[in-house]
C-alpha cells in the first residue's frame, strides 16, 4: 500500500482522542507525504513501514515497531517531547551521501541502523562508516553496487556489515582490518592484506 504525495495520514486528533492505526502482517505501507501521530494515538507496525515523506509523532503519541521500519533518503521521522518509540523491530534509515540521507530525531541513534545500498566506491563506503560513528548509530550496513577496488586501507568497525556482490579487489599495499562482518557472493581478489574477522560467502578468493 502506498500513500502518494498529496495524501497525508493523520492518526488521532489534536484533542487527544485515543486511536490505533495498525499495519498488519503481510502489509507494506509506504508514505510519501505527511504523517501525523497525535497525543494518545499510536501507529502499530507489525510488518513494514517505509517513510519517504515527513512523519511526526507529537507528545503523547506512540510509534510501536514490531517488525521493520525504514526512513528512506528522502524521508524524515521526528519524535517531539513526550512522544514514545517502542517495540523490538528493526529500525533503519537509508544513507546515500552525507547530504542525502533519512533524517531521524528525538530518539537515541543507538536504536537505529544506517543502510547504504548505493555505494559504488571506497569513498562511499567510508562516508557511510564515518557517518555512523560520528552519530553514534547502533549498526551500519553497506551493500556495495558493482565492482569495488580499494585505493587505501579500510577499517570495518565491529558494528558494521558489508555485503559485496561484485568483484571486491584489495590491491597490493592495501590492508583491510575487519572487526565486523564481511560477506561476498561473487569474487574477492586479495593481493593485499586482510586482518581480523575472515570474509565469508558463496564467492571465491583469488590472489
Amino acid at each position: 500500500l502506498e500513500l502518494p504525495e498529496g495524501m497525508a495520514l493523520l492518526v488521532g486528533r489534536q484533542n487527544g482522542e485515543s486511536v490505533t492505526f495498525e499495519i498488519p502482517q503481510g502489509i507494506t505501507l509506504t508514505t510519501r507525504q505527511n504523517v501525523h501521530v497525535y497525543d494518545n494515538a499510536r501507529i502499530l507496525n507489525n510488518y513494514v513501514f517505509n517513510i519517504a515523506g515527513t512523519a511526526t509523532v507529537y507528545g503523547g503519541g506512540t510509534l510501536e515497531n514490531n517488525n521493520e521500519l525504514a526512513v528512506t533518503e528522502t524521508g524524515s521521522l521526528t519524535f517531539e517531547d513526550g512522544a514514545v518509540y517502542q517495540g523490538e523491530g528493526y529500525a533503519a534509515f537509508l544513507f546515500k551521501t552525507p547530504e542525502e540521507h533519512g533524517k531521524v530525531s528525538g530518539i537515541g541513534m543507538e536504536k537505529l541502523t544506517v543502510v547504504n545500498p548505493y555505494a559504488t566506491t571506497q569513498e562511499d563506503i567510508q562516508a557511510t562508516l564515518d557517518f555512523a560513528q560520528e552519530n553514534g548509530c547502533g549498526e551500519v550496513c553497506v551493500f556495495p553496487q558493482g565492482d569495488i577496488t580499494l585505493n587505501q586501507n579500510l577499517i570495518i568497525p565491529a558494528n558494521a556489515h558489508l555485503q559485496s556482490h561484485g568483484v571486491f579487489t584489495v590491491p597490493e599495499n592495501v590492508t583491510v582490518t575487519n572487526n565486523g562482518d564481511f560477506y561476498f557472493s561473487n569474487q574477492m581478489v586479495l593481493n593485499g592484506k586482510w586482518v581480523g574477522n575472515a570474509p565469508y560467502g558463496a564467492g571465491s578468493i583469488t590472489g
